[in-house]
């Protein structure tokens, strides 16, 4: 199953992840203690480097996406602008469908729509 990957991290970052996650089974099946030991001191390695790539990654994309902002103001691009904005925001916006009655006229109601 592919996993729905940010697009602020590198794809070196999701490689790192990847190895992280193949660490982690290799440890859960393992039974030996001395494996375990080691596995876990390379799984507690790759999850440090992880996080710090992640930071960077995530540090560079917000400074990429203000760089972008600052030019779409300068140029009075405020179709970008709004754009920028929301990702920032990362606020969804619900267009539901409009509801109607077995007449077919528009409930405007909320509790009619409910009912409905």
């Amino acid at each position: 199953m592919e996993q729905l990957k940010k697009e602020c991290l590198s794809e070196d970052t999701w490689k790192l992840i990847q190895e992280r996650k193949k660490i982690n089974a290799k440890l859960t099946k393992t039974t030996n203690i001395e494996n375990k030991v080691a596995l876990r001191k390379e799984y507690e390695q790759l999850k440090k480097q992880v996080k710090k790539a992640a930071r960077k990654d995530k540090r560079n994309w917000m400074e990429d996406i203000a760089q972008r902002a600052e030019e779409a103001a300068t140029t009075n691009n405020t179709r970008e602008l709004y754009k920028i904005s929301n990702l920032l925001i990362n606020k969804k916006y619900n267009n539901g469908k409009l509801l109607y009655n077995k007449e077919g006229k528009l409930l405007m109601v909320t509790e009619e729509q409910v009912k409905r």
